[in-house]
């Protein structure tokens, strides 16, 4: 209720309580600001000379830098003969931080560059012949061919009658049917990684120009490890050694009407990169 006498309330009389001890603040503030000026300016005033002095010398020997730590504090002060001094080194420092800046700038738009580059490069296809890098392992698809049969001494004669066929079961051979060859993919893995690893020698992909994928074929790949010196289907490699791998794939005949697409994927249970290779 408002006093009859003074004719405001208390919550008035509080209000402009709290604004007299702000402004009484402001004030006090203030204060102590041009006490710490005058006594920036007292301090110049006394040692001038050795400041001038000492920023003077930092230049000449080529240190700005330090020159302009060393008059920093005193910036504010209104002396001609400083300023001059000041204002040459932080010209020089600001020109070499702004070029520090730009080479900067430069630089990291070189590594993204140099970044977009190599995803263009990891993106594109690999050809036979051609090493690439996937993950801990190196690959080289050293060959790529296609025949009617696999086993024994893996000639490309093609065997169609009907006694061939039956003796290509005798001898153990894997014939293809009528409408499909064999396509034998040979290549080199490397461990390029520091731990020893088991490795799958069955995992690549064929996949066609109608976008049919065609995995390895199981019969006609063990074959051929056993048969002809390949690796075991699955083998232990060492850091930094080297196999030589095959996998066998059945194919119909009208996928060699267009592009083949090779898929090695990335090794490791997490991973889900792959490499494409380009075979025709």
């Amino acid at each position: 209720m408002p006093n009859p006498k003074s004719g405001m309330s208390g919550k008035t009389k509080g209000c402009l309580g709290c604004l007299g001890i702000g402004v009484i603040g402001f004030i006090g503030l203030l204060i102590v600001g041009m006490i710490a000026n005058n006594q920036l300016k007292d301090d110049f005033t006394e040692n001038k000379a050795t400041i001038i002095a000492d920023m003077t010398a930092a230049i000449e020997s080529g240190d700005h830098a330090r020159a302009v730590e060393i008059g920093k504090q005193y910036e504010s002060v209104g002396d001609y003969e400083f300023k001059e001094v000041f204002g040459a080194a932080k010209k020089v420092v600001d020109a070499a931080n702004a070029e520090k800046r730009a080479n900067q700038q430069v630089a990291e738009a070189e590594r993204k560059g140099a970044a977009d580059a190599a995803a263009v490069a990891a993106a594109a296809p690999a050809s036979i012949g051609e090493s690439f890098r996937l993950g801990d392992f190196s690959y080289t698809i050293t060959s790529v061919r296609k025949t009617n049969h696999i086993g024994g001494s893996d000639f490309e004669s093609a065997l169609v009658d009907a006694f061939a066929q039956g003796l290509q079961k005798e001898l153990g051979e894997e014939p293809s049917n009528d409408s499909a060859v064999f396509l034998i993919v040979r290549y080199r893995i490397k461990n390029e990684g520091t731990e020893a690893a088991v490795v799958s020698t069955t995992d690549f992909t064929i996949v066609d120009a109608k976008g049919r994928k065609f995995t390895t074929s199981s019969d006609a790949t063990s074959e051929l490890v056993m048969n002809q010196g390949a690796d075991f289907l699955l083998s232990e490699l060492q850091p930094g050694i080297g196999s030589d791998g095959v996998q066998a794939f059945q194919l119909p005949n009208d996928s060699f009407d267009g592009e083949l697409i090779l898929v090695v994927p990335e090794k490791g249970f997490l991973s889900s990169g792959e490499k494409r290779v380009k075979l025709k």
